[in-house]
């Protein structure tokens, strides 16, 4: 069983995912804020973040991802129809993506 730490502005979506990931058999938090998803973090110390990049804006998303530093393991979820390149994350994922392939990116990583 691996933490993970969901941070989404979108309160419905992070639970959402915090759901599915602990019928996956792991501990989920959610923070809707990069600055509560810092403080988790460091609380916390999860195994994963799986966070949106848009956090309403991606320059949110990208700053949380350099707060985090460079030891953190990052799932990015991006709406974008190209998949971007971001620095410092594990996995970036397209969004929507199937459940088992969100499951099997935290598990690699975890």
């Amino acid at each position: 069983m691996a933490r993970i730490l969901v941070v989404d502005d979108d309160s419905e979506q992070a639970e959402m995912r915090c759901v599915l990931l602990r019928e996956g058999g792991h501990d989920a938090t959610a923070a809707y804020s990069p600055e509560a998803a810092l403080k988790s973090y460091r609380r916390r110390r999860p195994d994963v973040v799986l966070m949106d990049l848009k956090l309403p804006r991606a320059e949110d998303g990208m700053g949380l991802l350099r707060d985090l530093g460079p030891e953190a393991r990052v799932v990015i979820l991006s709406g974008s129809r190209v998949i971007p390149s971001v620095d410092g994350a594990a996995r970036v994922l397209r969004k929507p993506c199937s459940s088992a392939t969100l499951l099997k990116a935290i598990r690699e990583l975890a």
